[in-house]
């Protein structure tokens, strides 16, 4: 997975009905990425301000805590752990000759995963 440089349109945090609750809080924003680094190559995303703009929603993990909504049995442990999810965009070659298009990996939910110590 590459890391992405990227511009933060808007963030929110999840909202759920009074009688319901989340084992991992996370937040979600909006974001126009503008360059991500793959395979030790920068390649360029196509995002301008006024004509092509390629905006993906990406759900980050607010911490790598469960709540305790729930007992777990002695011996095990949770953990809330970032899923990732692959969009194709439109992007730059890296020497700024050819458009094509690419997968880049965006963060797309949070998980509580629960295992034995």
């Amino acid at each position: 997975m590459g890391s992405l440089d990227i511009v933060v349109k808007r963030t929110r945090i999840k909202h759920l009905s009074p009688d319901r609750s989340t084992l991992s809080q996370s937040t979600s924003q909006f974001i126009t990425p503008q360059a991500a680094l793959i395979a030790r190559q920068w390649m360029f995303v196509v995002n301008e301000q006024n004509t092509a703009r390629q905006m993906v929603k990406a759900e980050l993990c607010a911490s790598n805590t469960c709540s305790n909504l729930c007992e777990l049995p002695n011996g095990y442990n949770s953990r809330c752990e970032q899923k990732f999810v692959q969009k194709r965009l439109i992007a730059l070659q890296g020497n700024g000759q050819n458009l094509y298009t690419d997968t880049f990996w965006f963060p797309s939910c949070c998980v509580c995963t629960i295992a034995a110590n």
